[in-house]
């Protein structure tokens, strides 16, 4: 609940940065700032917001450029630019397209919702689409269930190229066909084979302005990692990060500034799973 308030005064903050006592701290915060660094989630285009803003402000962004917040704030501007980059993704519609009449379950979400807020899963299609129409929710997308182990990425990005901090084990649990985020095991996956590395290539070619710490939800499946979402912000994940990398990972973003062209990683070593709790539902 908490969380759920904070998001909602940020998105409130940004549809009436004038008007508000948010907006009036930010601008003064902007004045004092050389660099800044937005937390925000990407809900009613929050973080979209603040970023230009900093960016009007002429003060150093330290996150993804506003045009890539915008593809990765939309679910189903997302869906879109990943398949024409080649990555397996959910497929994502709005109540009115055309849809699939295969069976199975459905999930119905905002379109620029964020983490599991407002995630519902319904028996099937229909179900799905009479609930968005009794409710009258605008602003709602679906996409077939997809099976799977949930999972994340937290990476640093920068000029269409990505290092993978951690390959984390998401833990997620269902109550009254609501989705609820449980927490992380950073660094609870092991990428043998190179797949999630691939995919975090993948992903930061697809969206080039994605910029320093960036993460990737993802359902692995039988055939492979479909990607959920991209998240230009900080994650649940970045919590555990520096025990589970021993290495600071705002040292890893501030190190992009240096403009030499390589993309820093942390010092080789032994990567620990590190368990970060958010609470029950």
């Amino acid at each position: 609940m908490a969380a759920e308030a904070v998001g909602l005064s940020l998105e409130r903050a940004a549809l009436q940065p004038a008007a508000s006592r948010f907006g009036v701290q930010f601008d003064a915060c902007l004045q004092a700032a050389d660099a800044v660094w937005p937390l925000a989630l990407e809900s009613a285009g929050a973080l979209e917001h603040l970023s230009r803003e900093i960016l009007r402000a002429r003060r150093i962004l330290l996150g993804s450029i506003p045009g890539a917040v915008q593809v990765a704030g939309s679910k189903l501007k997302l869906a879109q630019v990943l398949a024409e980059g080649g990555l397996a993704t959910a497929a994502t519609y709005s109540p009115h397209d055309a849809m699939p009449q295969d069976g199975g379950a459905w999930v119905v979400k905002p379109d620029d919702g964020a983490g599991c807020l407002h995630t519902m899963l319904f028996s099937d299609r229909a179900a799905a689409l009479t609930w968005i129409r009794a409710n009258g929710a605008d602003g709602y997308v679906l996409q077939p269930f997809v099976p799977g182990r949930p999972g994340s990425l937290s990476l640093i990005c920068c000029d269409g190229a990505a290092q993978v901090l951690s390959c984390n084990q998401e833990r997620v649990a269902m109550r009254d066909n609501r989705f609820h985020v449980l927490g992380s095991i950073v660094n609870g996956l092991t990428d043998d084979d190179g797949m999630l590395a691939r995919l975090a290539q993948q992903v930061a070619a697809a969206i080039p302005g994605l910029w320093g710490y960036v993460g990737v939800d993802f359902i692995l499946t039988a055939h492979g990692a479909v990607v959920l979402d991209v998240n230009p912000r900080l994650t649940a994940a970045y919590a555990g990060l520096h025990a589970s990398i021993d290495h600071n990972p705002a040292g890893l973003v501030l190190d992009l500034l240096n403009g030499s062209g390589m993309m820093p990683s942390p010092a080789p070593g032994r990567r620990r799973p590190v368990s970060v709790d958010i609470g029950a539902p």
